[in-house]
């Protein structure tokens, strides 16, 4: 009977079901299981798929942001050595704060510190 729910039990009545089916109902019943697994194999593959070219891209657009990131920090950081250099010439030569601050855009505190 159906009401019994015994562990187990649901698989045997199904095996015993497909005992029951003739060869050929059970050829189209196995072609269709494999079909079935195939399909979702292919399904499976096409996730995996997904989510590598996901990481890659991800991947790469994180290195470029680094690079870009990078250079403009270089490139920032430069600019202030190159103009903390001018300062120091300008106030060697008895240039004052306030002219220095207006030439090389530093502020009047960092060109205290000189």
């Amino acid at each position: 009977p159906k009401e019994f729910d015994a562990q187990g039990l649901s698989l045997a009545r199904d095996v015993l079901q497909l005992d029951a089916l003739s060869p050929a109902d059970k050829n189209i019943y196995e072609h269709h299981i494999d079909n079935k697994l195939y399909q979702d194999n292919i399904i499976t593959d096409a996730r995996n798929e997904g989510k590598f070219e996901g990481r890659a891209e991800g991947k790469a657009e994180g290195i470029v942001e680094g690079i870009v990131k990078g250079k403009a920090e270089g490139i920032a950081e430069g600019e202030r050595k190159k103009a903390l250099e001018t300062a120091r010439k300008l106030k060697a030569r008895g240039m004052s704060a306030t002219d220095i601050a207006d030439i090389t855009a530093l502020p009047l505190s960092e060109l205290e510190k000189l």
